[in-house]
């Protein structure tokens, strides 16, 4: 299973996903309001089968994982990962409950069922986010490169595409996730421009930490890279990066917070000539 089939495969789960999910919501949400206890039996009647597709998607991460690295180091005995599979319904509740928190602020019946699908799709991808990011940070028979992250159906938001702009970024021992918010982020960034010896570094590894951060309607995937070159996302890493040059050219302060908003700007309004934004989907 190459970078293409799983984004296929990928696609496919995502679209019977929706398609069932929709059907149990449609039972619940009624023009006559949501109440709490509607609430409470949508959220019981949605955990079974969106744990389903979870599971379902983190079996294809696993495929993934082992094809993609099989055909990067065809030499090299093959790493067994666990997939992550434990998800409880605690964590579903928790996840899902700002959508109903918009619901009772704003009364908006058709951004409620949006936010609720944007969650659920997010919690299905996140299973095979997660199973990756796993299978890379245990192996331990091979020299990683890193991993990058990818995305098989652009357009990109502005964020995403600096990440992707990144490219391998390489595996720091730090294992416990970015928990900061974007002015750490803006700091982080600055200190890599800057590259300043051991802080730049520091700010490097926490910078590969933040990649693990997906937003709701994100759609990138991670793909471990072994290679120096000729790694399946090396396409649209390098037109993520063109797409950085350009806005940091355009930026007045050249920090992260001026580079990310021309970034959006490029990627709203792309060119029809040799400057295009648009990412390749496949490499």
């Amino acid at each position: 299973m190459d970078l293409a089939e799983y984004a296929a495969a990928q696609e496919r789960l995502l679209r019977r996903l929706i398609m069932a999910i929709v059907w149990v919501m449609r039972a619940f949400f009624t023009p006559l309001g949501l109440t709490r206890r509607n609430w409470r039996n949508l959220t019981r009647g949605l955990y079974p089968v969106v744990k389903q597709y979870r599971d379902e998607a983190t079996e294809l991460a696993r495929q993934f994982h082992d094809a993609n690295r099989a055909a990067q180091l065809p030499n090299v005995p093959r790493h067994d990962i666990h997939k992550d599979d434990y998800y409880p319904i605690e964590w579903f509740e928790e996840a899902v409950e700002p959508a109903f928190d918009e619901y009772q602020r704003t009364g908006n019946y058709e951004g409620a069922i949006t936010e609720l699908t944007n969650r659920v799709i997010k919690i299905v991808e996140d299973g095979a986010r997660r199973t990756l990011i796993q299978g890379v940070e245990t192996d331990t028979s091979v020299r990683l490169r890193g991993w990058a992250r990818y995305d098989p159906e652009p357009p990109t938001c502005g964020f995403c595409t600096m990440m992707i702009s990144r490219g391998p970024v390489y595996v720091s021992a730090e294992t416990a996730g970015f928990k900061g918010d974007n002015l750490l982020a803006s700091k982080l960034w600055d200190r890599i421009e800057r590259n300043q010896g051991e802080d730049a570094q520091l700010a490097d590894e926490y910078m590969h930490e933040m990649m693990k951060r997906w937003h709701p309607g994100c759609t990138c995937i991670v793909v471990p890279v072994y290679k120096r070159s000729g790694y399946p996302s090396e396409a649209q890493e390098k037109a993520a990066m063109e797409i950085y040059k350009r806005a940091r050219r355009l930026s007045e302060k050249k920090d992260y917070k001026s580079i990310l908003k021309e970034m959006r700007k490029l990627l709203r309004n792309p060119r029809d000539d040799e400057d295009e934004t648009n990412l390749p989907s496949v490499a």
